[in-house]
This record gives C-alpha cells, structure tokens and sequence, in this order.
C-alpha cells in the first residue's frame, strides 16, 4: 500500500480517530516550540477534499479541540453520515 493510501485509511474516516491523534501526537509536540492556546475558541482546523472530511469530523467529534473549522468537502460523505445527526 502506498503511504497516502494508508494515511487514509487511518485519518479519512468519519470518526474522532484524526482528532485523537492530533491531540496526542501533533499538538503536545507544537506546544513544545510554540505559544498556542488550549481553549476551543481560540483554535481552527481546515482542509480541502479529504483534509476537509478530517477538518470536519475533527471538529464535530472533538469540540474540545476545535470550535472553528473550514471545511471544503464533497456533499456525498457529508450527506451519509452527518445527516442522520443533524436530522437534515
């Protein structure tokens, strides 16, 4: 498997599994060398495609984290999952 088809199947999912790992792994080591904040609000996430999915589910599964994303995503895996939440 290529390395981007991996990184899919471990982050393109509509899940909190994305945001788990950037709470762990990406934001701990950031904190390190950078002055950032801890509260939701001061924080955003965006992505585009399949970045905008994990932007998205980012965000929707982890408010704790992030309260503000911009999201470019495909109508079709939006309609699937998130719908049935929000009753749309």
């Amino acid at each position: 498997l290529s390395l981007s088809l991996l990184l899919l199947c471990r982050y393109d999912t509509v899940s909190e599994v994305y945001a788990t790992f950037l709470d762990s792994e990406i934001l701990p080591v950031v904190a390190q060398h950078a002055n950032i904040s801890s509260n939701p609000l001061d924080r955003a996430i965006c992505g585009a495609s399949s970045g905008g999915i994990a932007a998205f589910s980012a965000a929707w599964f982890r408010p704790d984290l992030f309260s503000r994303v911009v999201s470019h995503i495909g109508y079709d895996c939006f309609d699937s999952h998130y719908s049935r939440s929000l009753r749309l």
